[in-house]
């Protein structure tokens, strides 16, 4: 073979020795590249659709928010137009100190539309109608229209009505205080069922003056085994008119519960109070609660029931009261300064026989 041809054939082997050594080791390396560019393209492909995704969702929720933005401007504006045409909220204060709006009625330029509308909401509310922020604007309304307002209560009295609708107007008639609501009260006692508005009704014809009730009065108080709430009201009415029955409950001599001895005290104190203390003839009663009433409560009210009387008949009573060691020291110093008033001919202090608020309701619980 000549030196030529040994030249070429091992220039062959060579390149194919060289050929072998890159497929094993130059091959792997420049794959392990190009695998790797790849890669770095797909992340950089997945961060721009990430950004784009995030990009979209910022925009999505600067939109939302915007909506929201629009929907809560919305809301306030609708709020402030139904504020403006609402009445005034005497217990929220709405208004200027707590005044109508300009736009709305008095209570008493209410047509009778409005009233019903007004009685109706009475019915659905979830309290005592009597404790609503509206009832008394509702019987301000009804008392500017005396006439118009037995109508309606009489119509709904007498009407196929539920039980709330009987409870709300009994409670209206109540505050009226009007005695030509006597009569339809009493048919509606008569028939009325439901405990509920038997006692509005019954509450209405103890407070109401009128001669008409007492019967009904003394049958509900003489029957001692009936509901004691109605037997409660019974002797409250019988109080306010000074009722015999109610005097003998209040001093004791009538064997009344604690409960109802204490509501009799201070009804017949109203009743003092309503006549202008111009009743002498309870003096005695409250003398003798003073000295036989069963707790301080009782007690406390029959002695302001005696400065507001102020008769000196009772003199004896205080005295005695006074110089008791087993009298609360508060009260008999109270009884003393009341005596020493008395004999020194003064006037009757303003205020006084008015007992701060709350206290018979107290004294009911004990």
């Amino acid at each position: 073979m000549s030196a030529a041809k040994w030249f070429v054939s091992g220039f062959v082997a060579a390149a194919a020795l060289a050929a072998a050594g890159w497929a094993l080791r130059v091959r792997p390396a420049f794959d392990e590249a190009a695998r790797r560019a790849s890669d770095a393209e797909e992340l950089t492909r997945r961060a721009r659709r990430e950004t784009s995704d995030a990009q979209l969702w910022a925009e999505s929720e600067r939109e939302r928010n915007r909506l929201n933005e629009d929907r809560v401007k919305e809301l306030e504006r609708t709020l402030s137009a139904v504020s403006a045409s609402r009445p005034s909220d005497p217990a929220s204060g709405g208004g200027e100190h707590g005044k109508a709006m300009p736009s709305e009625l008095k209570p008493e330029d209410w047509d009778r539309t409005r009233l019903n509308q007004e009685i109706e909401n009475l019915t659905l509310a979830p309290v005592l109608a009597e404790r609503h922020q509206r009832f008394p604007l509702v019987v301000r309304g009804l008392r500017a229209r005396p006439d118009e307002a037995v109508d309606l209560l009489t119509q709904v009295l007498g009407a196929d009505l539920g039980a709330s609708y009987v409870a709300v107007a009994a409670n209206l008639a109540a505050s009226l205080g009007d005695e030509r609501m006597v009569p339809p009260l009493a048919a509606r006692w008569n028939v009325e069922k439901e405990t509920g508005a038997q006692r509005a009704i019954f509450r209405a014809l103890a407070n109401i003056p009128s001669d008409q009730t007492t019967p009904a009065l003394v049958a509900v108080w003489s029957d001692t085994g009936g509901d004691p709430e109605l037997r409660r009201l019974a002797i409250h009415g019988l109080g306010l008119r000074g009722h015999k029955l109610a005097r003998s409950a209040a001093d004791g001599t009538g064997g009344a519960p604690p409960a109802q001895r204490i509501r009799a005290i201070e009804s017949l104190r109203e009743c003092a109070q309503r006549g202008g203390w111009s009743d002498a003839s309870l003096a005695p009663v409250f003398a003798r609660a003073l000295r036989t009433a069963d707790g301080p409560p009782q007690r406390k009210l029959a002695l302001i029931a005696l400065e507001g009387l102020r008769s000196n008949d009772t003199l004896p009573a205080l005295d005695a009261f006074a110089a008791d060691a087993a009298s609360p020291p508060e009260l008999a110093a109270r009884a003393k300064r009341l005596a020493a008033s008395m004999r020194a001919g003064e006037s009757r202090p303003e205020g006084a026989g008015i007992p701060e608020r709350g206290l018979a309701e107290d004294a009911d619980q004990k």
